[in-house]
């Protein structure tokens, strides 16, 4: 990893002691399942048409999710998480929203493969999501796996979120 900008590291949020850990963890996993879930709204929507049509938009999915909204996917927005590079610039470019999300894109491109397509994410994808979540619960930051390798951190940004504004209202 590279060494970053000390005046970057002054400007992230730094979350409270009960926004860490297992709360934190629950909440960007439930994030991923409201992307998921559109994901498969998506996917049996296009899968009329054509299996290897919705296994292509699912992967065309992943790779632009991040870069949706200024704060990440749609999960991450309704959450008011926001996903930043380390590096400079701030936001994501495409090439670091397709590392980060490489696992799940792995995932449906092995599935446009029948067959040894679902044997190889039984034995290599599916594996490496549970290490990430298991790294997100044990590592300080609740960072997953390609978080650490694209220098990317995901982060509870205040101001994006609906009760934070019903507070500045009251």
């Amino acid at each position: 990893m590279s060494k970053s900008n000390p005046s970057r590291k002054k400007n992230i949020k730094r979350q409270s002691p009960r926004e860490k850990g297992r709360p934190r963890l629950l909440m960007r996993l439930f994030a991923k399942l409201i992307d998921i879930f559109i994901l498969i709204s998506l996917f049996y929507i296009t899968s009329i048409i054509s299996n290897f049509l919705a296994n292509i938009l699912a992967i065309f999915y992943w790779v632009f999710i991040d870069n949706t909204t200024e704060n990440g996917s749609p999960g991450k927005w309704l959450l008011g998480f926001k996903i930043i590079s380390i590096k400079e610039p701030p936001y994501l470019s495409l090439k670091i929203s397709a590392y980060r999300n490489l696992l799940f894109i792995l995932t449906f491109l092995f599935y446009c493969f029948p067959l040894w397509g679902w044997y190889i994410n039984l034995i290599i994808v599916f594996p490496c999501i549970l290490v990430e979540i298991v790294l997100m619960y044990f590592l300080e930051e609740g960072t997953r796996l390609f978080d650490v390798l694209t220098d990317t951190r995901v982060i509870y940004d205040i101001k994006n979120t609906k009760r934070s504004s019903k507070k500045t209202k009251a």
